[in-house]
């Protein structure tokens, strides 16, 4: 079953103020979503961590590295929710960046 859900997302600005941010997602059973990123979009997982919120989600970080797309994955149990999709991933090489 897909479903979208409408989320209540909070951005924290430098002044420890926020703004309120209404969002559509598209959520779905983990595994119809991680189908989805590898075989539509031949993405893979690069990253994972658990979040340190209240939902202790865990949060993924899936990359094309080829066509350099990207996907923020949050899933719960076996439920996945796509948080975020960009291209032009680039990865920072610290190691040539004297200025950060």
């Amino acid at each position: 079953m897909k479903i979208w859900i409408t989320t209540l997302l909070f951005t924290a600005t430098m002044c420890n103020a926020g703004e309120l941010v209404t969002r559509e997602m598209y959520c779905d059973e983990t595994n119809k979503i991680n189908n989805i990123l590898r075989d539509k979009y031949q993405e893979i997982p690069v990253l994972i961590g658990k979040t340190s919120d209240l939902a202790e989600s865990i949060m993924t970080l899936w990359t094309n590295p080829v066509d350099n797309t990207w996907t923020i994955v949050s899933t719960k149990n076996d439920y996945s929710c796509i948080i975020g999709v960009g291209e032009k991933l680039t990865v920072i090489d610290y190691k040539r960046k004297k200025n950060i």
